[in-house]
């Protein structure tokens, strides 16, 4: 099985003056006049032409397609990525991050629930879910909550937790992967600042350390970084496509899983 994972591409727009009052106007500006000035969308060209080259199995996007949830960054994304979804025999895996869950927002809410289902071709649809394929497993978890204007922190929530105490009991035999938005660590193993961590992760990281789930991917931090636990289980951060160039690959070969980087 060969497995490409990404994060964080970050399409933006300038929020619509109804949301002047609302964290929308420190979002989009932060991305009009800072962030949009790194963001280089040739990069997801070339992946995507790269994953049409080397035949993947899966794509797997763990969060903030977007900088402030808005229906209309959902559709200025979807625009971005039809050519990925567009390829024939690739299994497309997402979760939403933290920028795409940003304000509480029915509407919002509804296009980010659409834009997951589309992107993965009615595969993702609710969460937290389990999808099987031969001996690998892969638990989809969704951390993003909206927060105030000083916070991007997410929540582990008791239902996912229960859902995976029961489903990586009943996996013993597979490989198990977790995909979420938040690095339940640093790439040095520490806590990450308290307005940008994941609220009761430590429930889940138990989980990885333990050796009960095997790799965990995410994004959220845009510098990509590869940590190991004692046990052997890793945690792969993809950091930022288009603002850091990197995505992660893993191929799966009976109980052997190989790592690499691609910048693109």
């Amino acid at each position: 099985m060969k497995i490409i994972h990404f994060s964080d591409i970050h399409e933006g727009a300038f929020p619509a003056p109804s949301s002047f009052f609302s964290k929308r106007l420190f979002g989009g500006s932060n991305y009009v006049f800072r962030r949009k000035k790194t963001v280089d969308w040739n990069r997801l060209d070339l992946l995507t032409a790269f994953v049409k080259q080397e035949k993947f199995d899966y794509v797997i996007i763990s969060g903030d397609f977007t900088s402030t949830g808005s229906a209309r960054e959902f559709e200025m994304v979807k625009k971005r990525l039809q050519d990925l979804h567009d390829i024939e025999g690739v299994k497309i895996l997402a979760v939403p991050g933290n920028h795409d869950n940003y304000i509480d927002c029915q509407k919002s809410s509804s296009a980010m629930k659409d834009f997951i289902s589309w992107l993965t071709k009615g595969a993702v649809n609710n969460f937290p879910l389990r999808i099987e394929d031969g001996n690998v497993v892969f638990y989809l978890s969704n951390h993003a909550v909206p927060r105030p204007i000083q916070l991007s922190s997410g929540y582990f929530d008791p239902e996912t937790h229960e859902k995976l105490l029961e489903w990586t009991e009943q996996d013993k035999q597979k490989i198990k992967i977790a995909i979420g938005h938040y690095p339940l660590l640093n790439a040095e193993g520490e806590s990450l600042p308290e307005h940008k961590l994941l609220v009761d992760g430590e429930k889940v990281h138990e989980l990885l350390q333990s050796g009960a789930i095997d790799i965990n991917l995410c994004g959220h931090i845009h510098q990509a970084f590869l940590r190991e636990e004692i046990s052997g289980s890793r945690e792969i951060c993809a950091g930022s496509l288009t603002m850091g160039r990197k995505a992660n690959i893993l191929e799966i070969d009976g109980e052997k899983i190989e790592q690499t980087w691609k910048i693109f």
